[in-house]
């Protein structure tokens, strides 16, 4: 399953358009998931309030918001990014 954050992460890094192109056309084949961008928003900031609390701090808002899309779907989250694990700690993420 893919969420709108994840493509564009995925697709504003590639280095050239041909590769963009040709990228882009494997997402095709995968479930989109939809959800209220309002409802992710809500959801995303009481995350980022939750660490805030905990002495957490989250570098970049979005990895909030695919925090809250994961949890929400309770799809674990392939990742390489310490955000997460740290947001891990506020609430109950499961990964890969």
């Amino acid at each position: 399953m893919i969420c709108p954050i994840i493509l564009q992460e995925i697709l504003q890094g590639m280095r050239t358009e041909d590769e963009a192109q040709r990228i882009s056309h494997f997402f095709n084949f995968l479930p989109q998931l939809k959800v209220d961008p309002y409802v992710v928003a809500f959801g995303a900031a009481e995350i980022y309030r939750n660490c805030r609390k905990m002495g957490i701090t989250v570098r970049k808002s979005q990895d909030c918001q695919i925090a809250f899309l994961a949890n929400l779907e309770g799809t674990p989250l392939l990742h390489d990014d310490r955000d997460f694990v740290n947001i891990g700690k506020a609430i109950d993420l499961q990964f890969y």
